[in-house]
């Protein structure tokens, strides 16, 4: 379970996302406010709706760039 954190997220929980290449940041701390599950298993995360914590933005994140919860 470790190799994949998004699995366990909740709404609520602090996490850590990384960028896409060509960023001047490699990752940032994001609050998560709302999850989508898959079409064929909605218990298993695969967008987070998440409030950067240094911005304020809310930002739809790919499940797969969780790197790990805080």
């Amino acid at each position: 379970m470790d190799a994949f954190p998004f699995l366990l997220i909740k709404c609520g929980d602090l996490v850590v996302i990384s960028t896409s290449s060509g960023s001047e940041v490699d990752w940032w701390v994001g609050y998560i406010i709302s999850r989508v599950g898959n079409s064929t298993n909605p218990m298993i995360n695969t967008l987070f709706q998440v409030v950067d914590v240094d911005t304020g933005k809310v930002l739809i994140v790919n499940a797969d760039l969780v790197v790990g919860i805080i």
